[in-house]
């Protein structure tokens, strides 16, 4: 139908429609578990990877941004956010797999010269910095009402 170039989504606007599905069919889940009258913090965990698209996008109108990075970077950052913040727990195993998985991939994504260095440090660090404020928003939020 040639909505897009070629599959590698090399032209930065043909990775817009691709962001907006993902963004919007993630705002549906999220209402969704909303409406299910979950905790607020996992709902911070639900609708994290839809700040963490939207951010890309934005950014991908100016800049391409590593989209891989964006999404790994979003798992490690909720998953040290729940475990610190939500259960109290330090799994050290766990981040030291994550942590290793986020590298071999951003090394993937070097070695494929399919992004820069710095696009996949700030895919990285923006993925992990929104996951973690979700999760920890959302904790917030929910000691709020609980007051």
């Amino acid at each position: 139908m040639r909505y897009i170039r070629d599959y590698n989504l090399e032209y930065g606007p043909d990775r817009t429609l691709p962001y907006m599905i993902f963004v919007i069919s993630n705002i549906g889940l999220t209402l969704f578990f909303y409406n299910s009258n979950v905790f607020y913090w996992t709902l911070g965990l639900i609708a994290a990877p839809v700040f963490i698209a939207f951010v890309g996008m934005i950014i991908n109108f100016f800049w391409k941004i590593s989209a891989h990075m964006l999404g790994i970077g979003g798992l490690v950052g909720g998953v040290l956010s729940v475990c610190f913040n939500v259960k109290g727990s330090n799994p050290m195993l766990l981040f030291a797999i994550l942590f290793v998985l986020a590298g071999l991939l951003g090394v993937c994504r070097l070695y494929l010269r399919a992004n820069t260095a710095a696009q996949v440090y700030v895919g990285f660090i923006i993925g992990f910095v929104l996951a973690y404020a979700s999760v920890f928003g959302g904790l917030l939020l929910m000691l709020s009402y609980l007051k």
